[in-house]
């Protein structure tokens, strides 16, 4: 299921200032680094690189339903978890 990595993840956006340069996001929740990718993730496809080309300051996602990734694009607002989740 779409949603199953990030049963310990936030559930909203995660602010966080970004140096330029290439960055991993985490697409398991399993990093103790979230939401940034610490390679505890053999079971998984693996981190989301992406490149900052000037220091900025941005949301990134912490619900794992953006179709933006790694960034934030509301939809923990618009689209809540299943039960149980």
């Amino acid at each position: 299921m779409w949603y199953s990595f990030f049963m310990n993840a936030s559930k909203g956006p995660i602010h966080k200032r970004l140096d330029p340069g290439i960055h991993f996001y985490c697409r398991c929740s399993k990093s103790a680094d979230f939401p940034f990718c610490n390679g505890s993730h053999p079971e998984t496809a693996g981190p989301k690189k992406f490149r900052v080309d000037s220091p900025v300051g941005a949301y990134l996602c912490g619900c794992g339903r953006s179709a933006a990734l790694p960034y934030c694009d509301g939809a923990h607002a618009n689209r809540p978890l299943p039960e149980g989740a």
